[in-house]
């Protein structure tokens, strides 16, 4: 019975991995497409008009998952970690790049500190 259990793990873990890489993948394709223009090859006048016509996700949706995306971007590369939710990285985004490591390297060590989650209110 552990055998089996051990690959149901293993098997899982494989799918999660590619499950949140395909997401990552999927939002960073977009910011790409939005940066460079390119929606424009296909003649959407802008980026607004070619999600809407493209995406069963909303703009606003769009926007937001690309700022995380962004955010994370940013902070993994400078901290080696990053929010796990869009939640946490919204409190982040009206301050520059340079606040944002340093006030999510602050949360880190206060999570650490107190043994307590981080969340939006934390940051």
């Amino acid at each position: 019975m552990t055998d089996a259990k051990d690959q149901s793990i293993q098997t899982l873990a494989h799918y999660e991995e590619i499950a949140h890489k395909g997401l990552s993948d999927a939002w960073g394709a977009l910011v790409i497409i939005r940066n460079k223009t390119l929606y424009k090859q296909l003649n959407y006048a802008t980026f607004a008009e070619y999600i809407n016509c493209t995406f069963d996700y909303s703009l606003r949706e769009v926007q937001r998952q690309l700022s995380h995306n962004e955010i994370c971007t940013l902070l993994e590369d400078k901290t080696g970690t990053s929010p796990d939710k869009v939640s946490h990285s919204r409190e982040l985004t009206s301050l520059s790049n340079e606040k944002k490591v340093e006030v999510w390297e602050q949360v880190q060590e206060r999570a650490v500190e107190t043994h307590e989650p981080v969340t939006a209110s934390l940051i």
